[in-house]
C-alpha cells in the first residue's frame, strides 16, 4: 500500500499532538491526556478485518489500552 500526501500529512499532525498532548499532561494540564496508548488511524476502509484493525470507514480513529507486558518478551522485560 503506498501513501498519498493526504495521508502523510494526517499521520504527521496527529504526532504533532500527541507528543504536545504527552508534553502538556506530564506538566500537568490534565485536560490534555490522551483515550489511549495506541491509535489505529483508518486510512483506506477494510471491513473484515480483525481488531484493531477492523475500522470501516477511513479516518475513523479507535484508541486502546496498552496490552500488559509478556514474559520472556526482550521488549517488555528492559528496564
Amino acid at each position: 500500500m503506498t501513501a498519498v500526501g493526504s495521508d502523510l500529512f494526517l499521520v504527521g499532525d496527529l504526532a504533532a499532538k500527541v507528543t504536545v498532548s504527552s508534553i502538556l499532561q506530564t506538566g500537568g494540564h490534565s485536560n490534555q491526556r490522551l483515550a489511549g496508548e495506541h491509535l489505529t488511524v483508518g486510512l483506506q476502509a477494510r471491513r473484515g478485518w480483525t481488531g484493531p484493525f477492523d475500522l470501516g470507514f477511513t479516518t475513523q480513529m479507535r484508541w486502546s489500552p496498552a496490552s500488559p507486558p509478556r514474559s520472556g518478551c526482550p521488549t517488555c522485560e528492559q528496564p
